[in-house]
């Protein structure tokens, strides 16, 4: 009975997710090249997902109901979070500078 409660079931996870940690720990030097490679491959990636899945309900917006292909939606929104980008950069960058040299 007791091996179908949430105690038991929460408290195997942890005692799984530790000793998971501290393996990994232990085998640091051997699999830190592994992680900074995976990690230079993988940060494009999120990237990648990340502006896809911001974007896409403009996108959608774009396509349904302004009747506009799919190809110049994701253009149009590129060039809208490019430029709003560029924006905060053209006008917080002074203001960055003025603060860091007073």
């Amino acid at each position: 009975m007791f091996h179908k409660s949430k105690l038991f079931f929460w408290t195997t996870e942890v005692l799984l997710l530790t000793i998971i940690f501290f393996i990994w720990r232990q085998m640091d030097g051997l699999i830190s090249p592994f992680v900074s490679v995976l990690n230079t491959v993988l940060i494009p990636f999120l990237i990648a997902g990340f502006l896809y899945y911001v974007t896409n309900p403009l996108v959608k917006f774009l396509e349904k109901e302004l009747k506009i292909k799919r190809i110049f939606g994701i253009l149009i929104t590129l060039v809208l979070l490019f430029g709003i980008i560029a924006l905060g950069i053209i006008y917080l960058l002074p203001i960055l500078i003025t603060q860091l040299t007073s």
